[in-house]
């Protein structure tokens, strides 16, 4: 891919021009935005990645149920989703070798190489920097490319709960997780009990994150108030 591409260090490219885009089939408003985030190094499972295709990519340019990379597999869940002029893909240039197949018919205005794999934080820090300048009223789902999902259906049925969510709520920070299936032991959510709203999905306000601690009590009285995050 040529220098055009976008840079943590020069700063974002020029805004796309105004073209005419084609809706999706559900009228997706034009100022919903998805960020792709795929810069991470997929250290955790290089052994994995290793056996499967020979070498120490990241696992989101692996297939590892066969057919398609779990990159290419959100993008196709993103179709029905977002206008594809408004979808961003911030990656990692060593990656480059990986992402410039996946990425091909994707402008280079819209790809956000980091010199380096500086966490989460500063990916979406650039990527919402560069949405900002162009739609000051955007409504921004971050979107890991790393994680597999059975139901395309379920999750494009979660993801319009979120923007509905946002919407309703423009001062907030709308998280999508499932459902804990048992205690997480890295991360604890204190969420009130009752539901702010019902439709169409559950929406909790939290109140904190912290540390997950050990729970000696039964299932049922760890459940409620705290609830962890599995994805």
């Amino acid at each position: 891919m040529s220098s055009g591409l976008i840079d943590t260090i020069t700063g974002v490219s020029p805004a796309l021009e105004n073209s005419p885009a084609v809706l999706p089939p559900d009228g997706t408003a034009r100022n919903h935005w998805a960020v792709v985030l795929g810069g991470g190094d997929g250290t955790r499972l290089q052994s994995l990645t290793l056996k499967i295709v020979g070498d120490r990519r990241p696992k989101q340019f692996c297939s590892f149920f066969g057919g398609e990379t779990l990159l290419a597999q959100t993008r196709a869940r993103l179709e029905s989703l977002f206008h594809f002029d408004r979808e961003l893909f911030v990656v990692t240039r060593s990656h480059e070798t990986y992402y410039r197949e996946e990425l091909r018919n994707v402008d280079e205005s819209r790809i956000i190489p980091q010199p380096l794999n500086r966490g989460t934080g500063v990916a979406v820090a650039v990527a919402l920097v560069h949405i900002l300048q162009r739609d000051p009223d955007a409504v921004v789902v971050l979107i890991p490319c790393d994680h597999y999902y059975s139901d395309d259906e379920a999750f494009g049925h979660a993801i319009r709960s979120v923007i509905s969510s946002a919407e309703q709520y423009p001062d907030a920070i709308v998280l999508l997780g499932a459902e804990a299936r048992y205690a997480e032991i890295e991360v604890r959510v204190d969420r009130d009990r009752l539901a702010i709203s019902d439709t169409p999905v559950p929406l909790f306000r939290v109140n904190r994150f912290g540390k997950s601690h050990p729970c000696s009590k039964p299932k049922s009285s760890c459940d409620g108030a705290a609830s962890g995050i599995r994805s």
